[in-house]
């Protein structure tokens, strides 16, 4: 959830989101180069303050969790995590975390 670029408008100080995922996730991660580094900047941002790794996902993009298990099912998709380069994930492979 602190992840979206949408203004709080309502003023909510909770963030917790619904926690069934140790995961936070970003939509519609664009897809050109020029896009991709201004999310890539805002996104490193988001770990200055969280530990927990970022899967950006393009349009279309979907990923499966069940349980601890999280999986690129469809579409493009990169993980972020914190002080790393972000990597581009495979699809039908569990993503590691």
């Amino acid at each position: 959830m602190l992840t979206a670029t949408d203004m709080n408008n309502v003023g909510t100080p909770y963030f917790e989101s619904l926690n069934v995922s140790s995961l936070n996730y970003f939509a519609h991660y664009p897809l050109d180069v020029h896009g991709q580094s201004v999310k890539d900047e805002w996104l490193s941002d988001y770990h200055f303050f969280n530990d927990n790794p970022v899967i950006m996902m393009s349009d279309g993009a979907y990923v499966r969790v069940e349980g601890k298990k999280t999986t690129l099912i469809r579409g493009e998709a990169w993980i972020l995590r914190k002080d790393s380069e972000k990597e581009e994930l495979e699809v039908g492979r569990a993503i590691d975390l």
